[in-house]
Protein backbone atom coordinates (compact mmCIF):
# COMPACT_ATOMS: atom_id res chain seq x y z
CA UNK A 1 0.00 0.00 0.00
CA UNK A 2 1.08 3.53 -0.73
CA UNK A 3 0.68 6.27 1.86
CA UNK A 4 2.36 8.26 4.57
CA UNK A 5 0.94 5.91 7.22
CA UNK A 6 3.45 3.27 6.05
CA UNK A 7 6.47 5.53 6.60
CA UNK A 8 8.43 4.90 9.79
CA UNK A 9 8.59 7.79 12.27
CA UNK A 10 11.74 9.89 11.85
CA UNK A 11 12.27 8.72 8.28
CA UNK A 12 13.86 11.14 5.78
CA UNK A 13 10.86 10.40 3.54
CA UNK A 14 8.85 12.91 5.58
CA UNK A 15 11.22 15.66 4.46
CA UNK A 16 11.13 14.40 0.88
CA UNK A 17 7.32 14.47 0.99
CA UNK A 18 7.35 18.05 2.33
CA UNK A 19 9.74 19.16 -0.42
CA UNK A 20 7.62 17.51 -3.12
CA UNK A 21 4.47 19.15 -1.76
CA UNK A 22 6.07 22.62 -1.71
CA UNK A 23 7.51 22.15 -5.21
CA UNK A 24 4.06 21.14 -6.45
CA UNK A 25 2.51 24.22 -4.85
CA UNK A 26 5.17 26.49 -6.36
CA UNK A 27 4.79 25.01 -9.86
CA UNK A 28 1.00 25.24 -9.76
CA UNK A 29 1.19 28.84 -8.52
CA UNK A 30 3.65 29.75 -11.29
CA UNK A 31 1.47 28.14 -13.96
CA UNK A 32 -1.63 29.89 -12.68
CA UNK A 33 0.16 33.24 -12.62
CA UNK A 34 1.36 32.82 -16.20
CA UNK A 35 -2.11 31.79 -17.36
CA UNK A 36 -3.62 34.84 -15.63
CA UNK A 37 -1.13 37.16 -17.33
CA UNK A 38 -1.92 35.64 -20.75
CA UNK A 39 -5.65 35.86 -20.05
CA UNK A 40 -5.43 39.53 -19.04
CA UNK A 41 -3.50 40.37 -22.22
CA UNK A 42 -6.06 38.60 -24.40
CA UNK A 43 -8.98 40.16 -22.50
CA UNK A 44 -7.56 43.65 -22.89
CA UNK A 45 -7.10 43.13 -26.64
CA UNK A 46 -10.66 41.84 -26.88
CA UNK A 47 -12.07 44.78 -24.92
CA UNK A 48 -10.09 47.26 -27.00
CA UNK A 49 -11.54 45.75 -30.20
CA UNK A 50 -15.18 46.15 -29.11
CA UNK A 51 -17.21 48.99 -30.62
CA UNK A 52 -18.71 51.76 -28.49
CA UNK A 53 -20.98 51.79 -26.52
CA UNK A 54 -20.38 48.12 -25.68
CA UNK A 55 -16.75 48.71 -24.81
CA UNK A 56 -17.41 51.85 -22.77
CA UNK A 57 -20.50 50.91 -20.73
CA UNK A 58 -20.56 49.58 -17.17
CA UNK A 59 -23.35 48.49 -14.85
CA UNK A 60 -23.16 49.77 -11.28
CA UNK A 61 -25.45 48.17 -8.70
CA UNK A 62 -26.30 49.02 -5.09
CA UNK A 63 -25.58 52.72 -5.48
CA UNK A 64 -25.70 54.48 -2.10
CA UNK A 65 -28.49 57.06 -1.77
CA UNK A 66 -25.93 59.86 -1.53
CA UNK A 67 -24.93 59.13 -5.16
CA UNK A 68 -28.50 58.39 -6.29
CA UNK A 69 -28.81 60.96 -9.08
CA UNK A 70 -27.28 61.04 -12.56
CA UNK A 71 -25.16 64.09 -11.77
CA UNK A 72 -23.94 62.89 -8.37
CA UNK A 73 -22.97 59.49 -9.77
CA UNK A 74 -21.06 61.08 -12.64
CA UNK A 75 -19.27 63.46 -10.23
CA UNK A 76 -18.34 60.51 -8.00
CA UNK A 77 -16.73 58.54 -10.84
CA UNK A 78 -14.98 61.61 -12.21
CA UNK A 79 -13.40 62.17 -8.79
CA UNK A 80 -12.08 58.60 -8.95
CA UNK A 81 -11.05 58.39 -12.64
CA UNK A 82 -10.38 62.05 -13.46
CA UNK A 83 -12.29 64.94 -14.96
CA UNK A 84 -13.84 64.15 -18.34
CA UNK A 85 -13.47 60.37 -17.99
CA UNK A 86 -17.25 59.83 -17.77
CA UNK A 87 -19.33 60.96 -20.74
CA UNK A 88 -22.71 60.29 -19.12
CA UNK A 89 -24.43 58.41 -16.32
CA UNK A 90 -28.00 57.23 -15.91
CA UNK A 91 -29.51 56.01 -12.65
CA UNK A 92 -32.56 53.75 -12.93
CA UNK A 93 -34.50 54.04 -9.67
CA UNK A 94 -37.85 52.34 -10.25
CA UNK A 95 -37.27 48.81 -11.48
CA UNK A 96 -40.25 47.08 -9.87
CA UNK A 97 -42.03 46.71 -13.26
CA UNK A 98 -39.06 45.08 -15.01
CA UNK A 99 -39.23 41.34 -15.69
CA UNK A 100 -36.58 38.95 -14.40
Amino acid sequence: KWGMANVVDGSPLYYLHAVVVWLTVAVVQLLLYRAQVRFLRRRKLWLMSLPAPRATTILVENIPPVHGSDTKLKDYFERIFGKGSVSSSFVVKHTENLCD
